[in-house]
């Protein structure tokens, strides 16, 4: 009887150090490079990043407006009728 309690008590105690270790174990899962200083490259491969942005796609299709004329400018002539000189000031105020 007196070596069941015995044992019973060294269960109890490596059972507290198990779930101690146990503890350690998880909070060191729970780590990476986000909440720690460890480094981007030792994250896990398999874990997804968390999004960066809560906005929802619409559906719609990215770009412009069908049939729009986008990124069209004046093109360069040979002879200009006027020509503008930029007016530098004289000296300094």
């Amino acid at each position: 009887m007196v070596r069941l309690r015995a044992l019973g008590g060294e269960q109890a105690a490596q059972i507290g150090q198990l779930m101690q270790r146990i503890q350690a174990l998880e909070a060191r899962l729970g780590k990476d490079s986000r909440n720690s200083s460890n480094p981007p490259s030792s994250d896990s491969p398999f874990k997804r990043p968390p999004p960066r942005s809560l906005r929802r796609r619409r559906g719609k299709k990215p770009g412009g407006q069908k049939d729009h004329l986008g990124g069209a400018t004046r093109a360069l002539v040979d002879d200009p009728e006027h020509t503008l000189r930029p007016r530098w000031p004289s000296r300094c105020t």
